[in-house]
């Protein structure tokens, strides 16, 4: 599969370009930064590792020259809408970073433009890949703690990345370049793998935020969720901790067991454990050491493009829903009271798919 790159931060050079380097059959057919000697960076780093890769001056350069199956967007979401755009008219699939898009309205925007041009649009839902979320998401669907009742998931320790020095180290401080503060940045992944293991999607939300003046920024957001039966509870913050996830059930409760260091939940737990009665009684390990991109994301997409079938979860449609869901969140926060998330879907009805 042939890939292309636009946007060549931090996410790209640690985590989406080791997987695209040394993967087999992945192939890494060029460049674009919005800053170019960005984009130098990573091909002298793809020289290194014995590859030669162009560097381009635009998408559609790009899209022209190099000729990619896919393409990974990993620029903020505020430049996103035109590249998506570009993408989508000259046919190529796109595999998107979070978050989609810093408005709904953008994100429905772009659900019309790829009904129209009938693009493939991917989210970057990396989390959904770990080995140990996949472990517990298959535990959940087995049955080892009955019926599920509860979610918890704190992350009082996240730091967002300052970005590279080349392009507006802290970024992602600025809601009007990255979407939102904390809950975007890393609650954002928290969001979906709560939906995966619940099965559905919220239908509630109440929340409390705490935010820097200037510029607006959550530091920390404390928000419940209710997904049917399920009730969520999600701490995301900048501090010294603590970071935790749980399930609960009917008949016990799983955790993923995180070095006390540990600052929020990308880390790579020790284990995943089962109590039943406050008692530990089994308990799984997991792969010691893993990227924040693994290669069962690309395997995922390469599988869908080949003969996908059956919808793909972490669709264009599931990126807009979550940018609904986290204004909800900051509008529950800002009127202190529990908002109904049921129009979600429904608004989406509305927009083109």
């Amino acid at each position: 599969m042939r890939v292309g790159v636009v946007g060549c931060g931090q996410i790209v050079e640690q985590g989406h370009l080791p997987v695209l380097l040394g993967t087999p059959g992945l192939h890494l057919t060029g460049l674009v930064d919005l800053v170019p000697h960005r984009a130098l960076r990573l091909a002298g780093l793809a020289q290194t590792g014995g590859q030669s890769v162009p560097v381009f001056r635009s998408v559609a350069e790009l899209v022209d020259r190099a000729r990619p199956d896919l393409v990974l967007l990993a620029t903020p979401p505020s430049v996103r809408s035109a590249e998506l755009r570009t993408l989508g008219e000259a046919g190529v699939a796109v595999l998107c970073e979070k978050p989609l898009a810093n408005s709904v309205e953008e994100a429905d925007a772009l659900l019309s433009d790829a009904a129209r041009t009938g693009a493939k649009v991917f989210m970057t839902h990396n989390y959904a890949f770990f080995p140990e979320y996949l472990l517990l998401i298959r535990l959940v669907r087995e049955g080892h703690i009955g019926s599920l009742r509860s979610i918890l998931i704190s992350c009082l320790g996240s730091y967002p990345w300052d970005g590279v020095a080349e392009f507006r180290p802290g970024w992602r401080y600025d809601r009007t370049l990255s979407g939102g503060g904390r809950l975007v940045d890393t609650g954002w992944h928290a969001l979906y793998l709560a939906e995966l293991l619940a099965g559905r999607a919220p239908t509630e939300v109440m929340a409390t935020a705490e935010f820097d003046p200037a510029p607006p920024f959550d530091r920390e957001c404390f928000a419940h969720y209710r997904h049917g039966d399920v009730h969520v509870s999600l701490a995301v913050g900048t501090g010294h901790g603590p970071v935790a996830f749980e399930v609960r059930g009917e008949q016990g409760r799983l955790r993923l067991d995180f070095d006390p260091a540990a600052g929020d939940y990308s880390a790579v737990p020790r284990a995943v454990r089962l109590y039943r009665d406050g008692r530990p009684v089994h308990s799984w390990d997991v792969p010691g050491e893993r990227g924040m991109i693994t290669q069962g994301l690309y395997e995922e997409i390469g599988n869908r493009l080949a003969h996908g079938t059956e919808p793909y979860p972490h669709s264009l449609r599931h990126g807009r829903d979550l940018v609904a869901t986290v204004e909800t969140t900051y509008r529950a926060a800002q009127e202190r009271r529990w908002l109904s998330l049921d129009a979600r879907a429904e608004e989406a009805g509305r927009a083109a798919v």
